[in-house]
């Protein structure tokens, strides 16, 4: 089986599928022969199918018949690149499956392999559980996923089934995880406050699906970081801080100075005075760093404001209170 996958990739490197019928009869037909199934008997292997009998011109290119009368698969074959309309394929198949059901249908256009189950709910596109590009990867992981899902063996044990109902769960998981992901970041800024992996995994339980905080952790780790912040409006510009130049007729609009947080040039003071005092600078400190407009002790005269509360604060060599000039 690898040896041929092998040999089809090279083919399609090559471009050697020229037209619908190279991809059914040259490639298809080989893979599934090499899949187990019998393509000289058409009990087995039934090109051209017809779901509706009374239809000539609705037919599948092959139906696949496992232990029972009834298609364990429809394929739907393309030319090489031509899976340009999906919808109307899928819309396609899902009528098919209206007369007579088979558990699972393939579009393939020879390089991409789109797989379906069909007896679960929902859109026909969400019943997608695997798409497999031939001309990407090696021909061991090709082979590997061509044998779980379309190997006759595999088909008639019912454990292709069983393998597709748990990796389209697993879609399905992924899909309502992303869509929950942005109300999980809402939520974590109201009461009481969630972590984001928990807000995820209860808004994702609300959708009917049930996952793990460690699931929900993977997903939020495997998505892309938000987008960057938009660039500064052109009236803004960046200030070397260490040589501003003036500010004078400046107002803070926000403002941090190490963890403290304030919206006024006087707060921000208050912010870098209470710092330096808690990493135990002295007075003779901030008059240096400060200039003149600092003085030590209870002042209220030449616009000093000795507010217990903010500006004027108690310290081990007395207290101090200070003005913006």
């Amino acid at each position: 089986m690898r040896d041929i996958l092998v040999d089809i990739q090279a083919k399609l490197r090559e471009v050697a599928y020229q037209n619908e019928e190279h991809v059914r009869l040259s490639l298809v037909a080989r893979v599934l022969q090499a899949l187990g199934w019998d393509v000289w008997d058409p009990r087995q292997v039934n090109a051209e199918f017809a779901p509706v009998r009374s239809e000539d011109n609705t037919k599948v290119d092959f139906a696949l018949f496992s232990t029972s009368r009834v298609p364990s698969v429809f394929i739907e074959v393309k030319a090489v690149g031509k899976i340009s309309d999906l919808k109307q394929i899928e819309r396609q198949l899902r009528d098919y499956n209206k007369n007579i059901t088979a558990p699972f249908c393939v579009i393939t256009n020879g390089s991409i392999w789109r797989f379906y189950l069909s007896q679960t709910g929902g859109e026909f596109a969400n019943k997608c559980f695997k798409i497999l590009d031939l001309s990407l990867g090696n021909a061991e992981d090709a082979e590997a996923a061509l044998q779980t899902f379309l190997g006759k063996s595999a088909i008639d044990s019912g454990q292709a089934e069983k393998e597709a109902k748990a990796l389209l769960d697993l879609t399905q998981k992924e899909r309502a995880m992303e869509e929950c992901l942005p109300q999980a970041r809402r939520r974590i800024q109201d009461p009481p406050y969630p972590s984001l992996p928990d807000a995820l995994v209860s808004l994702v339980a609300q959708q009917g699906f049930q996952i793990t905080r460690q699931e929900a952790e993977d997903f939020i780790a495997s998505i892309r970081p938000p987008p960057p912040p938009p660039p500064p409006p052109e009236d803004e510009i960046e200030l070397d801080p260490k040589n501003p130049g003036s500010l004078k007729h400046t107002s803070v609009i926000e403002g941090d100075l190490g963890e403290r947080h304030d919206n006024s040039w006087n707060g921000l003071v208050r912010c870098g005075v209470s710092i330096a005092w808690e990493r135990g600078h002295r007075f003779s400190d901030l008059r240096r760093w400060m200039g003149p407009p600092v003085e030590e002790g209870s002042v209220s005269e030449r616009g000093f404001s000795p507010d217990i509360s903010s500006v004027f604060m108690p310290v081990p060599y007395g207290a101090m209170a200070f003005r913006l000039v």
